[in-house]
Formats: structure tokens, sequence, C-alpha cells
């Protein structure tokens, strides 16, 4: 037993060091497809951040593209709120990094759809830029499969 306890103690920080070297506030300064079959767009028109607490939850906040600014939330059409919905991504919960991968375990979310998902972003870093590539999907626009890379800055 008395052997255990060191092992058990480096996993247990070595685990929590990984969680730890993430976390942090990042604001998207840009994102990048590519697509199967060639292709690439890059995105300037987006903005927003993505959390990584020390205690294991992010949450993250994006919005794309020209939105709508309604006269006031009495006012607002459901054009505009189809719009408001259709130009940003949100969700919360905890989260994995393994030095390499960044898993987002979604409990909650803009969209039903994620609630329950693992989403995980292979991560790259330069100086305080952290990169984070999705795995391979459609594009709910118009079904093009690629990959995405968004990148984030340190602000804190």
């Amino acid at each position: 037993m008395p052997r255990l306890i060191p092992f058990l103690a480096v996993l247990l920080f070595s685990t929590g060091a990984a969680a730890q070297d993430i976390a942090g506030t990042y604001r998207l300064i840009g994102t990048t497809a590519k697509f199967e079959g060639g292709g690439e767009e890059k995105y300037s028109d987006e903005t927003g951040y993505i959390i990584y607490g020390r205690d294991g939850r992010m949450m993250v906040l994006l919005v794309r593209g020209k939105r709508p600014r309604p006269e006031s939330l009495e006012k607002m059409t459901d054009a505009q709120r189809v719009q408001l919905f259709k130009t940003v991504t949100a969700y919360s919960g905890k989260y994995t990094f393994d030095g390499k991968t960044v898993t987002h375990h979604v409990d909650v979310s803009w969209n039903e759809v994620y609630n329950g998902m693992n989403l995980e972003r292979h991560v790259t870093r330069a100086g305080n830029r952290v990169m984070l590539t999705t795995a391979p999907s459609r594009r709910s626009s118009d079904g093009k499969m690629g990959v995405r890379t968004l990148t984030f800055e340190k602000v804190d």
C-alpha cells in the first residue's frame, strides 16, 4: 500500500495539471474551414469567447455574420429571432484535456441537439494563441464536409 500512494499522487496531480494547462479566457480572432476535395474559407465576421475554468468547466459564446439588431425585445420579430439563432453558437459543460485534445462534455446548449454530446477539438498553440480544430463534419448551411480551425487569443 505505501508504494501505491506515490503512484496515485503522481496520477492525480498529472491529470489536474493537464486540465489546468488550458485554463483561461480566450477571444476568437479567426476561423478557417477546409473542405474535402479542396477549398478553404476564412471568416473574419465572427466574434466570441471560450472560457476554460480551473474547475474543469467550459463555456463558449460565438456569433457570426451580419446579425439583426431588433428595436426592442417587445418589437422583435420571429424572422429576427430565427436569424439570431442561426448565427450563434453557445454551450457549456465539463471539459477534459490531455495536452493535445480537449473534449467538451456538453450539458447545456443553445441547440438541444448538442446536449449530452462530447465535442473533441485538436489543440495546437503558438504563443498566447490556441487553435482548436474540429473533427470532419458537414456544414449545416450547404452540407459540405470539412474541418474548421478556430483561433483564439488568451485575454487573461
